[in-house]
């Protein structure tokens, strides 16, 4: 999904553009390499990341060279090394993160700058009406031809050094070692940086060099104000080369890789000096070929490219949507629940089962079964029903109210006397809300549902008891219980496990601190709707 990028960096102004190119688009790639112990052990991280990464390296280099727009041509360019960072950590060679990270920022953002100068001069960005600016924009020309040269990785720039570190983890990239794809991967890498060189010096000599344009007859040189900016960019590039054992130090310090000890030398090893040779003299072949790969583009069918599926692909996104909508966004408050719940039921048989998990697992004993609790259930029943069966609204909601005094009263049972506060705090504010509410909404009227629409709600309310039901026993149920004597458990795992010598503190902050949260939450709420209910009756009177 690259073909946003250069577009979104087409139309802003060109400060805008520079801080994405040279720092926001990298943060999400640094965050990639930040994952890398997390995922870099894992099979599909090699075989995901190394393709795409080498593919996006190879066609942003290759779409960056037959670009005509300045600023297209650099977003077409970021978008090929955001591709290298991406085969990097798919590589697990993350020591050489920072590298590449500083080199790119630093040409990338003196050339961003460098076009904003040029358009401020000539009135266009397009390659094709500039040339011959070198003679009246000469301090330009010359931090442009810096900056592009630590792009197209020329010694001793920092950008060479990158590449010659890209170089020397290929070759001695652990995940390549032995494997037949290593000479594809390394001549695949050989020819996107070809192409990125060949796309540098094409930046520099179709605005700077050849007879020149009609643009550049009122062209004059940029004030230090603007090529100060970038000539300190270009600068940094080349210094931070030539001071390569101070590089080395910073690189390997601002590492994702915790370890890194990347080597940075000006003297270059022999095979990545080798590759860069090659990547030179088929960068040179690719810029004087360059119309043949324009020709290529020119003839390429619009069905094959990225942005040809992606604009299908959100058509039949938007087309689906506007179906399903059309069919059962029918405006039914009760048709939502259903949809919901019965979704929910689905999802849990799922992971039910998928766990392996059933109620034959659960073991019963009636024997501990006390009168009362048999009692409270009962009534628990009997209230429910008076819900269902009440033809008010009032009587549903004081059925609904006593329903959960009486669901309060088994936490007595059970000696949870939290849960039991909780409990009666949410059903006395509950019910004051709710007839509050009742009171200004119309009395029931007969739902005339037919048969089958009744078994269909019949069906739905028996899947959800059935699921809440079968997940309390499963969670009460001694035989799927880590402990067998939760108390006895809290007490030894207090000291030795959450190193709490108070032991009510620790289950309360500790083993139980996600349902402390929530129970911290309710109060708030039921504090908050009280004092919306007494500031609302003050008001009133």
């Amino acid at each position: 999904f690259h073909f946003w990028l250069p577009r979104a960096w087409v139309v802003p102004s060109l400060i805008s553009t520079y801080l994405h190119a040279a720092t926001m688009v990298k943060a999400g790639i640094f965050l990639l390499g930040r994952m890398l112990p997390l995922f870099g052990g894992a099979a599909l991280w090699t075989a995901v990341l190394v393709p795409i990464g080498l593919a996006t390296f190879l066609l942003g280099a290759y779409q960056a060279l037959t670009e005509t727009d300045l600023k297209a041509i650099l977003a077409r360019s970021t978008v090929s090394t955001l591709g290298l960072f991406t085969a990097i950590y798919g590589l697990a060679t993350p020591e050489q993160d920072a590298l590449g990270i500083f080199a790119h920022a630093t040409y990338k953002g003196a050339l961003f700058l460098i076009a904003g100068i040029v358009e401020h001069a000539t009135h266009t960005r397009d390659i094709r009406q500039l040339g011959g600016l070198r003679r009246r924009m000469p301090v330009t020309f010359s931090v442009a031809v810096v900056a592009a040269a630590s792009m197209a990785g020329v010694y001793p720039m920092l950008g060479f050094h990158a590449k010659e570190a890209f170089y020397d983890g290929l070759l001695q990239a652990p995940s390549l070692a032995g494997s037949n794809l290593q000479a594809a991967v390394i001549a695949l890498s050989v020819a996107a940086n070809a192409l990125i060189f060949a796309a540098a010096v094409r930046f520099v000599a179709g605005i700077f060099l050849g007879k020149p344009s009609e643009h550049a007859g009122h062209a004059h040189e940029a004030s230090p104000v603007l090529w100060g900016p970038p000539a300190l960019l270009a600068g940094l590039a080349l210094f931070m080369g030539l001071l390569a054992p101070t590089t080395e130090h910073i690189v390997n310090a601002f590492s994702s890789h915790p370890g890194a000890k990347l080597h940075v030398s000006l003297a270059p090893m022999a095979g990545p000096v080798l590759l860069s040779a090659l990547t030179t003299a088929l960068g040179i072949l690719f810029y004087w070929g360059r119309s043949g790969l324009d020709a290529l583009r020119q003839w390429r069918p619009a069905w094959l490219s990225t942005e040809w599926f992606w604009d299908g692909a959100m058509a039949g996104v938007v087309a689906g949507a506007t179906a399903f909508s059309s069919r059962w966004q029918s405006g039914s408050l009760r048709w939502y629940l259903s949809g919901t719940l019965m979704f929910t039921v689905g999802l849990s048989g799922l992971a039910l089962w998928h766990g392996g998990l059933s109620l034959r697992g659960v073991v019963v004993r009636f024997e501990e079964m006390q009168w009362y609790g048999v009692a409270l259930c009962a009534m628990l029943t009997a209230s429910a029903v008076m819900v269902v069966r009440s033809r008010t609204r009032i009587g549903a909601a004081l059925a609904l109210t006593a329903n959960g005094f009486l669901t309060a009263l088994l936490f007595v049972v059970y000696r949870s006397p939290d849960i039991l506060l909780t409990q009666i705090l949410i059903e006395s504010v509950s019910t004051i809300f709710i007839l509050l509410v009742l009171y200004f909404m119309p009395p029931f009227r007969a739902d005339g549902f037919s048969p089958m629409r009744k078994a269909f709600n019949v069906a739905v309310s028996l899947a959800v008891g059935l699921c809440i039901f079968t997940f309390i026993m499963l969670s009460t149920s001694p035989t799927l219980r880590e402990a067998h004597n939760l108390g006895a458990d809290y007490l030894t795992r207090s000291l030795a496990d959450a190193g709490g010598a108070n032991a009510v503190n620790v289950i309360i902050v500790d083993f139980r601190a996600i349902d402390t949260n929530a129970e911290i939450t309710v109060l708030m709420v039921v504090g908050l709707v009280v004092y919306g209910l007494l500031r609302s009756r003050r008001k009133s009177s």
